[in-house]
This record gives structure tokens, C-alpha cells and sequence, in this order.
């Protein structure tokens, strides 16, 4: 971490350096930036290639940007068209928008209607800004049930057909190109696989699923007990690679057992096991669960 205080620069220039560090790491590099130079300074890169954010899930990035700006929803969800178009059928309700591939949900609250207002300009703005297709504004109760319920059942509308359902977490920055790795790993796989999330803390749930829906009916995929090991390994594979955790809400347990030692450090379980210790001495406490 550079030592140096706060808005103290007026000119900062990146010479090369996110040819040199890790892509997760990104946003750390822009927020210390941020920290350290004064309102109305420079920034200069100096760098090889920028790469722009893929159609697909470049409205994704737009998360850690607005928590840049200090921008602070209650909650942020985003989901793939098609997934949440599933959930709408389901139960026999409309999406109202059919078009684009990714969508984010935010969901603000305030002290008052100004407030809220307010909020949601600056979240209007910094979309349209980043390449939103369009920016919907639930005012009334009704269209703010109708969006919430849809979203709501996406995992029950999917249940049927999903043979597990994972929440890898990764870094915010890196959900967008995680994302876009996951779309790879399904077409490779001749398989769909649903994704959708909250997007401000970076948990990523992804269905793998012996059945796709096309046109209103459900086909099973050919060979989906032959890939499911390998997909399931594989999406664990990309969590490590952005620098990811294999939970970030449903647990360990037995299921993601396996796959915490690919995520930790030997001294990190460690660790972990002597606080269990602490408090169940006996080991009587879900024996055998997150570590033996």
C-alpha cells in the first residue's frame, strides 16, 4: 500500500502499470488513485490496451464505478434476459424489457421522495453513461411488486430442471469478465447455464442444469451426467482464477468441502478450525462440516 496522504497529487500517471497487475485488482489501484488525488487533478495512463467491456455484461461493470462515486443503493441484482425472462413465465407474468442481456435491478430507499429522487437520477445517469439500453423507473407499488416477484422466483421457476445450484463469490470488478467466462464455459459445453446475483457484493449464482428452455419447452441436454462433475470443476476453477471464494452466502457444508482448500491457505483453515474449537471443544457441532 503507498503511504502517501490523502489528495495530495494534482497529476497521477499509470505508466504500464495494469499490464503488470492482476485484473481483480484493478478497482484497488483506481480507488488508492482516488484517495490520493486532489479534487479536479489529472489522470494519466500510459498502457498498451484498455480493453472495453463486452456487450453481453459491460452494464455489470457499471457497479463498482457507482460505488466509486459513493453512490449506495440498498441492493443491487442483476440477472441474464433470459433467466429472468424464465422466471416471468413461471408465473405467467411479463418482463418488460426484451432486449439486451444483462439487467440490473436497484433497489434504493431514503428519508424522503427528494432523497430517493435523487438517487435515482445519479443511478440513471452513470448507466445511460455506461451503455444502458434503456433505464425503467418503478414508481408505483404495483410495478415495484410485479419487478421484485419476478426476480423472487427465479430460483423457483429453474428448481426442476437444476441439478445444483452454486454461489461462487468474486471481487465486484470481476463479475462482468466471470460472467463472460461462465457464458464460454456453457457454449463449450453445449449446455445453458442461468446467472444471477447481487451484484454489489459480488455473489454469483450459477444453475447448472440438465435442461434448457427454448421456445416455451423444456429439452433435456444429451450427456448432462457426463458434464456435470466437469462444469461444476471447472466454475470453481474460474472462482480461484478472479480470486474468488466458493461461498458467499449458502455455506460450505459437505457439498463445497472439497473445494475449500483451493481457496485457502493451509493457515487460514487453521485458523478457522481453532475458532470452532473455542466454542465446541467437543466437536459435537455439525461434525465433519466446512473441515474435518
Amino acid at each position: 500500500h503507498m503511504k502517501f496522504l490523502d489528495v495530495s497529487f494534482s497529476i497521477v500517471t499509470c505508466f504500464f502499470t495494469f499490464m503488470y497487475i492482476p485484473k481483480v485488482d484493478h478497482e484497488l489501484v483506481f480507488r488508492e488513485i482516488h484517495r490520493i488525488l486532489k479534487p479536479g487533478g489529472n489522470l494519466l495512463i500510459w498502457d498498451v490496451n484498455i480493453p472495453n467491456r463486452s456487450d453481453k455484461t459491460k452494464d455489470i461493470f457499471v457497479v463498482p464505478l457507482m460505488i466509486q462515486e459513493k453512490i449506495l443503493p440498498l441492493a443491487v441484482e442483476f440477472v441474464s434476459l433470459k433467466t429472468i425472462r424464465e422466471s416471468a413465465r413461471f408465473l405467467g407474468m411479463d418482463w418488460p424489457f426484451q432486449y439486451g442481456n444483462a439487467q440490473l435491478i436497484f433497489i434504493v430507499d431514503g428519508t424522503s421522495l427528494e432523497a430517493v429522487s435523487c438517487l435515482g437520477e445519479k443511478i440513471h445517469r452513470l448507466c445511460t453513461q455506461n451503455g444502458a439500453k434503456d433505464v425503467f423507473a418503478a414508481e408505483s407499488a404495483k410495478d415495484q411488486k410485479s419487478l421484485l416477484k419476478i426476480r423472487s422466483n427465479i430460483y423457483e421457476a429453474l428448481k426442476p430442471y437444476t441439478l445444483e445450484i452454486l454461489d461462487i463469490t468474486v471481487p465486484r470488478a470481476a463479475i462482468a469478465d466471470f460472467v463472460d467466462d461462465v457464458e464460454s464455459v456453457a457454449k463449450k459445453k453445449g449446455t445453458w447455464i442461468p446467472v444471477y446475483g447481487h451484484a454489489a457484493d459480488g455473489n454469483v449464482h450459477t444453475h447448472i442444469m440438465r435442461c434448457s428452455c427454448e421456445a416455451g419447452e423444456w429439452k433435456e441436454f444429451s450427456g448432462w451426467q457426463d458434464s456435470y462433475h466437469s462444469i461444476r470443476d471447472t466454475l470453481h476453477e474460474l472462482g480461484k482464477i478472479y480470486s474468488g471464494v466458493p461461498s458467499g452466502e449458502h455455506g460450505i457444508g459437505l457439498a463445497k468441502k472439497r473445494y475449500l482448500l483451493d481457496f485457502l491457505e493451509a493457515d487460514q483453515l487453521e485458523l478457522m478450525r481453532g475458532i470452532k474449537a473455542v466454542f465446541d471443544p467437543a466437536h459435537i457441532l455439525n461434525p465433519g462440516k466446512i473441515f474435518d
